[in-house]
């Protein structure tokens, strides 16, 4: 399975979308600033997640929110997402299922 995620910055707010086969190893890659484009913006939590079959299907929604350049659109994702959790409306979105994995450092020390 791939995934599309959002993290969002602790210390700025700012949102980050990116899409990966595994959520909470690519949290702690940012989180321990080996990504050059998120270094020193951190710490970085997981917002939300997206499921998909194949990294080709993840890359064009990645592409697709990407392309929406307002924070508030993300927000208004978000906050959808947020809303179906707590149990008014469908649920298209393991943001849940990750969270449970999220205990456990999965990151490889080798790095």
């Amino acid at each position: 399975m791939f995934y599309l995620y959002i993290l969002q910055s602790e210390a700025t707010g700012r949102f980050y979308i990116g899409q990966t086969q595994d959520v909470p190893e690519r949290l702690a890659y940012h989180n321990a600033n080996y990504s050059k484009s998120l270094k020193n913006r951190g710490p970085w939590r997981l917002v939300y997640t997206e499921q998909y079959k194949t990294r080709s299907e993840a890359m064009v929604r990645e592409r697709q929110l990407k392309s929406w350049k307002d924070r508030r659109m993300i927000e208004k994702l978000l906050s959808a997402s947020r809303r179906n959790r707590e149990g008014r409306g469908f649920e298209p979105h393991r943001l849940h299922q990750i969270q449970l994995k999220l205990s456990v450092s999965t990151f490889p020390q080798h790095l």
